[in-house]
Parts: structure tokens; C-alpha cells; sequence
């Protein structure tokens, strides 16, 4: 039932959403000098000196911020939060579990709601890197890469057998899906 920023975890839906209907392409690059200026803000990457030219592959095996940044104010917050409202962010997993927590997906209308302030694109920014008013639970975050892996299939998770329900098909673009999965194996062994 804790909720927390899933982070750098979150930009596979970030860019999945993008190649599906974002307007991005697989093969197309952003250059990541370790800097990404928003107005008179400076939101950094992780990698000081940056990635430099990155695809969607390379950044999500390098996770880069910059990429990230770019490619979520391309995409918008209403996009991006359609996405992960299909992949279960914000609603609870359905696991046989007492307590469970529901995360939070917010966008304009929450934080509105909820702090009085118009949602700026600084909170885009933050929201595709994970950050921000994003909060998911751990049993979120892994039902939520179950499509990744079975090519589209979303579960519920379960401690007994033969409790659950089928699983959802999300019905992902199969380019888009192949990309994601080519960037998250890309990941291991990576530093």
C-alpha cells in the first residue's frame, strides 16, 4: 500500500506513448547535452555531461533525462496520462490483498483540485521522468510490465490460483512494443 515516484521506471510508458501516437519515431534522435532549459528553468540529467545524440533504444538503456524531457512536452500530460491509465496507473491492481492503495495519476483538473495552481509545462517535464505528482505502488509498477513482456497482455495480480480474471489486451502497436523491449534488454549489464 506505499505509494511512491516511480521514476526512471516510468519512461517506458513515456515512450511508448510516444510511438504509438506521440509523434515520435524510433529512429529519430534527441541530443542530450546534460541540460534542458524550460523557460528560465534548468531541469538536468542524471549524466552531468549527457548522453549526447540518443534514439529511443539508447535512451532508455542510458535513461536519459533529456530525451525524456523532450519527448514527454511533444506527447503532452493528457496523453501521457491516457497511457498510463491503460497500463493501471491510479487504480488499484485488483491483487487479493487487503489495503491496497490506488497510486495517483494527476493532471490538470488534480492538481488544480488539489493545490490550486494551472498545471505548466515544468510539470510535464517532471511527470516524464516519473517524478512529480505521479505516485505508484510496487505491485503497480510490476503489473504494469507484464504487457511489456507478454506483448500486450495486462494482468491481475493473485496468491491463489485460479482467482484471477484474464488478462486485458492493451492491444500495443507491435513497432512501438518492439522498440520498448529492444531498450529495456538493452539495459542490462548497462552501468
Amino acid at each position: 500500500s506505499g505509494v511512491y515516484p516511480p521514476a526512471s521506471t516510468f519512461k517506458p510508458f513515456v515512450a511508448l506513448s510516444g510511438l504509438a501516437e506521440g509523434g515520435f519515431s524510433a529512429s529519430e534522435t534527441v541530443f542530450c547535452p546534460g541540460a534542458f532549459k524550460l523557460g528560465n528553468r534548468i531541469f538536468r540529467c542524471w549524466r552531468k555531461w549527457g548522453h549526447g545524440k540518443e534514439d529511443v533504444v539508447e535512451a532508455l538503456r542510458d535513461s536519459c533525462d533529456v530525451y525524456f524531457y523532450q519527448m514527454g512536452l511533444r506527447i503532452g500530460i493528457d496523453r501521457m496520462l491516457d497511457w498510463a491509465s491503460r497500463f493501471g496507473f491510479g487504480e488499484r491492481t485488483g491483487i487479493d490483498l487487503p489495503g491496497e492503495a490506488a497510486g495517483n495519476v494527476a493532471g490538470r483538473e488534480w492538481k488544480k483540485r488539489r493545490v490550486g495552481e494551472n498545471w505548466y509545462p515544468g510539470d510535464t517535464v517532471n511527470y516524464s521522468i516519473g517524478q512529480g505528482y505521479l505516485l505508484a505502488t510496487p505491485i503497480q509498477m510490476a503489473r504494469s510490465y507484464a504487457p511489456l513482456a507478454t506483448g500486450g497482455l495486462l494482468p491481475t495480480p493473485h496468491l491463489v490460483e485460479g482467482t484471477a480474471p484474464a488478462p486485458v489486451d492493451l492491444e500495443l502497436p507491435a513497432s512501438a512494443l518492439a522498440s520498448i523491449r529492444k531498450g529495456l534488454e538493452a539495459v542490462v549489464g548497462t552501468k
